[in-house]
């Protein structure tokens, strides 16, 4: 009898998440999928593995003892396999990123960075892209994440997504008949939001700042609360947060795109790494 590694780590994950569904959503399978793994892996051992009560599942006896194994099975698959897919890249590149990249995004990939490149380091910079920018072409960063516009995108710009962005508002605090609209704004603000800001003076609707955010997290908070109306992605609209209805006598706010930026000139491998990493776990489809 062989047992399959990734038929273990199936039966892991079933029994981990007590569900087909979320196991398969873990392992990126399908359910059909996950249910012939399973239904396999018991076929070879001639032993049922699971109790099936419904949506409830469960382990057999059998099943708590192949378990253990499993667990220590595929740690050691797993360790073997980064142990021999380990790069010999080493160096420090230096790395900035802005407001739109969340702190999980950040977390995430530089540990499979790191996973990927033990003898590498990376030292990071978090800032506003206007001076990320600005660091980059003085050479005081090697790669970078971007919110920039269509005209500010360069040819070797990795786009990573795209956002349009528009006028948003809290749906209880719509602010449809205030004299003078109070603003969420970001700090530091981008140049892009200069414009649909001035916009708001030609169309005759005063305005002033109520509250600024160093965050995407915190403006929503704002919005949320009815601190005023804010420009944000639209992907950002829900059942709380709507679109700001007096924004429809406005001009359209210019669409931004998020991008991996490199240092010009000779680059380290490490720092192309750095950029593939990047492109490999947060590129989304642009239209």
């Amino acid at each position: 009898m062989r047992l399959d590694t990734e038929s273990l780590r199936t039966l892991i994950a079933v029994v981990d998440l007590g569900s087909m569904t979320r196991a398969a959503e873990q392992l990126e399978m399908s359910q059909s999928a996950v249910s012939w793994k399973i239904k396999r892996l018991e076929e070879h051992v001639g032993r049922a593995l699971l109790i099936r009560d419904g949506h409830d599942l469960r382990p057999t006896l059998d099943g708590r003892e192949l378990l253990v194994d499993a667990r220590n099975i595929v740690a050691v698959h797993d360790r073997a396999v980064a142990r021999l897919s380990t790069s010999t890249l080493t160096g420090r590149v230096r790395f900035g990123t802005n407001a739109e990249l969340t702190a999980s995004n950040v977390t995430e990939l530089l540990s499979r960075f790191n996973v990927n490149h033990p003898g590498a380091t990376i030292e990071i910079v978090s800032s506003g892209s206007d001076e990320l920018a600005r660091l980059l072409d003085r050479g005081k960063l090697d790669v970078a994440t971007l919110l920039v516009t269509a005209s500010e995108r360069r040819s070797d710009d990795r786009t990573l997504w795209a956002d349009e962005l528009i006028w948003v508002s809290s749906w209880a605090w719509p602010f449809d008949e205030v004299d003078e609209v109070p603003i969420v704004s970001s700090v530091p603000q981008h140049h892009s939001y200069d414009r649909p800001l001035e916009a708001l003076g030609r169309a005759g609707i005063d305005h002033y700042t109520a509250f600024s955010g160093s965050s995407t997290g915190a403006m929503l908070e704002a919005v949320s609360a009815g601190l005023g109306v804010a420009i944000l992605s639209e992907s950002w609209v829900d059942d709380n947060i709507v679109p700001w209805q007096r924004g429809n006598e406005l001009a359209p706010v210019e669409r931004v795109h998020q991008v991996v930026r490199a240092a010009s000139g000779e680059r380290r491998e490490v720092a192309d790494a750095l950029v593939a990493t990047l492109v490999a776990d947060l590129d989304e489809p642009t239209a």
